[in-house]
């Protein structure tokens, strides 16, 4: 499995009830994605970046064909223009030195 990594900023003043409408409208195409596991949404504690969203798919291909649709182009475009800034992305596979997650014994 590998990871995106989405982040933001909220401008100042954002609206926020544009705000949640535009991320519902696009949670539900990106969950009918093929490859798409699940997407967590994340508010930081500590201040920028404050919006922490990541999506965890099934393969590295899988992102990638999702990555060249045009309705992520817009829907970066649209967040980046109408309520974000510092927006970045990052994709991050498993470690080769430890692939699965560490848990402490109980």
């Amino acid at each position: 499995m590998i990871e995106v990594f989405v982040t933001y900023d909220l401008l100042p003043n954002v609206d926020q009830k544009s705000y949640i409408h535009l991320l519902k409208k696009a949670i539900v195409p990106i969950l009918s994605q093929p490859g798409i596991v699940e997407i967590r949404a994340r508010r930081s504690q500590s201040g920028s970046p404050e919006v922490l969203i990541v999506f965890v798919w099934e393969t590295l291909s899988h992102w990638k064909a999702f990555e060249m649709k045009k309705e992520w182009a817009t829907l970066k475009d649209e967040v980046n223009t109408s309520c974000a800034s510092n927006l970045k992305i990052q994709v991050w596979g498993p470690s080769p030195i430890a692939p699965e997650p560490l848990r402490p014994l109980k």
